[in-house]
Formats: structure tokens, sequence, C-alpha cells
């Protein structure tokens, strides 16, 4: 009996239970910066690994809350769910060279956003590794190909659609500056990884954070570099 009404108590309370108010607006307004880059009808915001999870899900979230045009990105463009005639699906196989060469063509000389969303923890024949024994080359290569190398390729390709008209680039900017987000994970910390395992996926991550360290924190030669005149 005493069982019976516990569990009547307890879904109730289950029933009666809301999740707490979304408060991310609130912790974290956006800036002037972000609410012009919104509500620019020219704006242009690139999403990979769009076709599914936190990919589909930004492209959704783009669709509903800018004016600009978001450049969907996933190797088969027919898996892309228009959430809006202002998304286009494009192709694009982060392992390629070719396919992240023909997506800065196909993207144009403009670029407000790179949301580098692609990634990879297992598919049908890897799971993350539980211990050493687990761990193979060709998936710890194709990680580390997906996870990092794909993001950074990504960006280098886009760099001058990234960097063009934004504020103090050169002569009468028109635009904030752009943004680019990779999705990192917390495992990918190497001071905080107290489990251990899944050592193909941290590994790929925790590579991650350092390029996008050193492209965030250049070297002198790559400021000397970005200065000097293009002789194309």
């Amino acid at each position: 009996m005493k069982r019976r009404a516990l569990g009547a108590l307890l879904a109730t309370r289950a029933l009666s239970w809301q999740p707490p108010a979304h408060r991310v607006a609130e912790l974290f307004p956006p800036t002037a910066d972000a609410l012009a880059r919104n509500a620019d009808p020219d704006a242009v915001f690139v999403v990979t690994g769009a076709n599914r999870g936190v990919g589909a899900a930004m492209v959704e979230q783009l669709a509903a809350r800018t004016a600009g045009t978001v450049v969907a990105c996933a190797r088969d463009p027919a898996t892309v769910a228009a959430a809006s005639p202002r998304v286009r699906a494009a192709a694009l196989d982060v392992r390629d060279d070719a396919s992240i060469d023909a997506l800065a063509a196909a993207v144009g000389d403009r670029v407000d956003v790179l949301l580098n969303c692609a990634g990879v923890l297992h598919d049908a024949a890897h799971q993350p590794e539980r211990s050493l024994d687990r761990l193979s080359r060709d998936w710890l290569l194709q990680s580390v190909d997906v996870n990092c190398a794909g993001p950074i390729l990504v960006t280098k390709a886009l760099r001058r659609a990234l960097a063009a008209g934004r504020r103090g680039s050169g002569a009468a900017p028109s635009r904030p500056a752009s943004v680019v987000a990779n999705l990192s994970a917390r495992v990918g910390s190497a001071t905080d990884n107290g489990l251990g395992g899944w050592h193909s996926y941290r590994a790929s991550k925790a590579a991650l954070n350092m390029l996008c360290l050193l492209y965030t924190s250049p070297s002198p030669r790559d400021k000397r570099q970005a200065r000097m005149p293009s002789s194309a």
C-alpha cells in the first residue's frame, strides 16, 4: 500500500513538473553586431553537417532568427530539410578537398557566419573505444580527418569570404566581423579527462581545439603574410 501511495505521489509530481525556462537569451543577450547581422537580408550563414543533429537544429534556428541566406551543407544535399525558402542546400564532404573548394566557389564572396557542425563519434562498424585494445589506425585517422581537418580546411577555404567587407578590413566596411564556430566537445579537454576511453573522438576534438587556438592567435609570420598584397 505504501509503495502504491509513493508511486502515485511520484507520478503526480512528475506530471506537474515543468522544465526550467530557457535562459540563454537572458544570460547571453545578443550584441549590437549580432542584431545587425541577423537583420541583414544579404548576410550569409554556412552550416556544415546540416542534415541531422546539431547542424540541422542550427539551420532551423538560423532560418527562424535571421533574414539572410542559410547555406546548409551535407554530403547528400537531398537530405537537408528545407526549413525556409532562404535555406539553400549545398554538397560538402569535409574529407574531400575538391568538395571543399567547390563549396567556396558556390558560396560566393561573402560569409557572415560559419558553423562547423560536421563530425563523427561512431558508425555502423565502429563504436567509441573503451580500451586501448579497441583502437585502430583507420578509425583514428578518419576521426581526425572529419572532426579536426574538416572544420579547419573549410574555414581556410572560406577565409576570403569571411573577411570580405567586414569592419576594419578596408575602406568603408559595411558589416560586422564574421563569426566562425567549431563544434568541439568537453571530452576533448586534456585536463578534464577523468574517465578515459573514446580515444579517437577525444584525440580528434583535442586537435581541433589546438587548431582553433592557432587560427585565432596567428604567428608573426602569419600576420605578415596576411598583410602582403595578393598576386591574383
